[in-house]
């Protein structure tokens, strides 16, 4: 994991690397199902 080392400076500097983090997932799932799919 990239961010296993880093600490966050408050609640909100979190929350969006939370939620960056999310989106980067997604689309990883989302590609993987469209390979299973072709």
């Amino acid at each position: 994991e990239v961010n296993a080392g880093f600490f966050y400076s408050n609640a909100e500097e979190r929350e969006k690397m939370v939620a960056a983090e999310r989106q980067q997932v997604d689309m990883k799932v989302q590609k993987i199902i469209e390979l299973k799919n072709k």
